[in-house]
């Protein structure tokens, strides 16, 4: 065969060798695509890597205007069940305003429900104070989603003043 075009020459060879091509990649893409939808269909374990970005997720949307900054947080213990499960955590904390200032700040009055509960949660904080809060954290899976069901201190809160 005389091939006049340098077009029409790499319209053979494509032709030549399309089939071969699709028979290449048919399989392994059909395998990848096969892979990627059953691991997506997979139920999540609960595990310490989901406990941490839950609690993360949770403290960080907690308020408005941010209290405190998530310095770290530390997963000691997890146990886990199929739909259940609970991680003990040491969770630090920094205040970067007083209690008091935050209370200016947003225009908190003595009794206000927003101000008790910062009181009852943390304590008459100091701008600049770390604290390390020690609690056991639980959830539990509802649907395909794990959601924080609760928590219970286990110790008090170490307090570092500036």
């Amino acid at each position: 065969m005389t091939v006049r075009f340098q077009r029409q020459h790499s319209t053979i060879v494509f032709r030549k060798f399309m089939p071969s091509f699709k028979r290449n990649i048919a399989f392994p893409l059909a395998a990848f695509l096969f892979l990627a939808i059953s691991a997506c269909s997979r139920p999540v374990p609960f595990s310490a890597y989901l406990a941490e970005q839950l609690l993360q997720e949770n403290l960080n949307s907690l308020t408005e205007q941010p209290v405190f900054e998530l310095r770290k947080i530390e997963i000691q213990s997890v146990e886990a069940e199929e739909n259940t499960g609970s991680a003990s955590t040491d969770i630090v904390l920094l205040f970067p305003q007083s209690l008091a200032d935050i209370a200016k700040q947003q225009g908190l009055e003595e009794g206000s429900a927003v101000l008790q509960q910062y009181r009852s949660s943390f304590g008459d904080f100091e701008a600049g104070e770390i604290q390390r809060h020690h609690a056991r954290y639980l959830f539990q899976k509802r649907g395909k989603k794990w959601l924080i069901t609760g928590s219970q201190p286990l110790a008090p809160p170490d307090i570092h003043k500036p």
